[in-house]
């Protein structure tokens, strides 16, 4: 599976969990449409600066190695352990996954923190680091240029964008409707995200 296009269930895996649900939090807060935008503003800059480093160091490591296939093999079995590490941690920590006490907080929420939340979660949160790791060396792996890891970028910032967008369409019946949809993705996130780390391992190895 060698397209461009494979990256970008990845984007799924980093925007479930604290991701989502600030994006929920947000489009539902005091202040909904500044917040939900600098949030979305956050999150594209975040992931745009993680996938920047990732495909940086990625080509970086095939310099290194000399484009050596041994070289090269070394970094995809490297990202596949570490999506192997999320999966098992991501099951055997589904029963007790909570949303965070500071989510609670987002209700008075400003747009300058609105923006750097966004940010921090999408450019920092360790499982993000290891799915854009695993995304940067799938694009240099299959001769990519940085340029069409905006395919993962901007699902990501689509998604972070649905709450919002979700309220400004649909009025009342969106906001009778996601508290229940924020209920569920806080449940069932963990199951998501292993289907897509399973998805990206397959990817990374064929």
């Amino acid at each position: 599976m060698d397209s461009q296009f494979a990256i970008i269930p990845a984007a799924l895996g980093m925007m479930l969990g604290p991701q989502i649900l600030s994006s929920v939090f947000l489009a539902t807060s005091e202040k909904p449409r500044p917040n939900s935008a600098a949030y979305v503003v956050g999150v594209f800059a975040g992931a745009t600066v993680g996938m920047l480093v990732a495909y940086f160091l990625a080509t970086l490591w095939e310099e290194v190695t000399d484009e050596t296939s041994a070289g090269s093999d070394l970094l995809v079995w490297l990202m596949v352990a570490l999506l192997v590490f999320l999966i098992i941690r991501t099951f055997r920590g589904r029963k007790t996954a909570e949303t965070p006490a500071w989510m609670t907080k987002l209700q008075t929420a400003e747009p300058r923190m609105s923006i750097r939340l966004g940010f921090l979660l999408m450019a920092f949160m360790p499982a993000n680091i290891i799915i854009m790791a695993a995304a940067g060396t799938y694009l240099v792996d299959n001769d990519f240029a940085f340029v069409q890891s905006f395919w993962l970028i901007g699902t990501a910032t689509l998604l972070a964008a649905l709450p919002i967008l979700a309220i400004v369409l649909f009025g009342e019946r969106a906001d009778r409707a996601l508290p229940g949809i924020r209920e569920w993705m806080d449940k069932n996130s963990w199951l998501i995200s292993i289907v897509v780390y399973v998805f990206f391992i397959f990817a990374l190895l064929s």
